[in-house]
């Protein structure tokens, strides 16, 4: 029902059930059944067929949107784009030259951000403590986890590599062996094929462990 409000974007996710929330609560208590996987994939195809046949193109797993209107926001996490941390529990990153990610994480209390601002003024380095740094080779594999969600973008992880004078044979071997099963697409960037949408989770789990 809710393509009759012809949105410019959807947004198509499902519950996951933690630990400490109310749903959370009433899954241990037994009061909340958790919903069968085949029925939510079954779910998840009838209402990416819908949006397919109304002119939604599925740019992300979880995305769709009219021509032109898809989202840039999640977009700037999948492609490592560099953004600011301002206030507390605000998050920031910024992809270093020579390869690698380094991360900001703000305290989520008033009193802890405004202690690492001051930590920070007084101080040469960008990172603090509970801050996260990933070297060339950890970024390169959560690049790629994180990449093949992007279904424009599609990863490379072969050209990625030899930009950062890289080389993990162990994640292009999996490359090659999901390209091999008609998971992703031979020519690079590789994307996702359609069978590949309904298990990416997994997918991702293999390129980031591998």
């Amino acid at each position: 029902r809710f393509f009759l409000l012809n949105s410019e974007h959807v947004s198509l996710y499902g519950l996951t059930i933690e630990p400490g929330t109310y749903f959370g609560t009433e899954y241990a208590a037994g009061r909340l059944e958790e919903l069968d996987r085949e029925e939510w994939l079954s779910m998840y195809k009838m209402v990416a067929k819908q949006a397919h046949d109304r002119g939604y193109h599925r740019y992300e797993i979880s995305n769709f949107s009219k021509p032109g209107q898809s989202g840039r926001h999640n977009r700037s996490y999948w492609r490592d784009r560099t953004f600011i941390a301002v206030g507390p529990g605000a998050h920031g990153q910024r992809q270093l030259g020579h390869g690698g990610l380094e991360r900001r994480l703000n305290p989520k209390s008033l009193r802890g951000w405004r202690q690492k601002v001051k930590a920070s003024s007084k101080s040469e380095t960008f990172l603090q403590d509970g801050d996260e740094v990933l070297d060339p080779s950890e970024w390169l594999r959560e690049a790629v986890m994180l990449g093949i969600r992007d279904l424009d973008l599609g990863i490379d992880p072969s050209g990625w590599s030899r930009g950062f004078g890289l080389a993990d044979s162990k994640l292009i071997a999996t490359v090659r062996r999901l390209i091999d099963e008609n998971v992703l697409t031979p020519e690079a960037p590789h994307r996702l094929r359609a069978p590949g949408i309904l298990r990416v989770d997994e997918i991702a789990a293999e390129l980031l462990n591998d």
